[in-house]
């Protein structure tokens, strides 16, 4: 028994819609993953430039395990330095540095950051780090969080607080 033109008109419709529905859903779910992730590239050594490999050089010599990355027009170098592990260093294509971050022990933070932290109770202070960015002091950053929430603490050199970001739900 051959459909009605009615039905065959729904069908058509409801086909269409349903294939507007899935091509949005899914150019919805691209916008967000690529605005919530990072964007990276990783790079082998011979794709950094010979300027920026030459400044990291004179800068960090004996880095070892050195991973590159192109993040934001920057060339981001993640290596083992001093005993330290995961320290990253920022350069320019034309090999001026840029910011250096690494990682520290909770009792190199200054003083007056360290007490801030230590009267936020129900708070667990994680990962300090040690930013320094070309032609500035050093500011210092630490994560704090508990078991619903998680904040990013700036500190200036002296320890006072600079900034204060939800970091969003910890959601474990």
């Amino acid at each position: 028994m051959p459909l009605r033109a009615g039905t065959r008109r729904w069908i058509i419709v409801a086909s269409v819609i349903v294939a507007l529905l899935l091509v949005g859903g899914f150019a919805f779910v691209s916008y967000f993953m690529h605005a919530v992730y990072e964007t990276e590239q990783v790079l082998g050594d011979v794709s950094v430039p010979a300027a920026v490999r030459e400044s990291f050089a004179k800068r960090f010599p004996g880095a070892s395990d050195v991973a590159w990355e192109l993040e934001d027009d920057l060339y981001e170098a993640e290596f083992s330095w001093q005993g330290q592990k995961e320290v990253e260093a920022h350069f320019a294509a034309d090999g001026t540095w840029s910011k250096t971050v690494s990682p520290i022990q909770f009792s190199e933070l200054p003083e007056k950051a360290q007490l801030y932290l230590k009267t936020q109770d129900g708070y667990d202070a994680t990962e300090p780090e040690r930013i320094q960015e070309a032609g500035s002091n050093p500011v210092y950053e630490v994560k704090l969080a508990n078991k619903l929430m998680e904040w990013n603490c700036q500190f200036d050199a002296e320890g006072a607080l600079v900034s204060k970001t939800r970091d969003g739900p910890v959601l474990e």
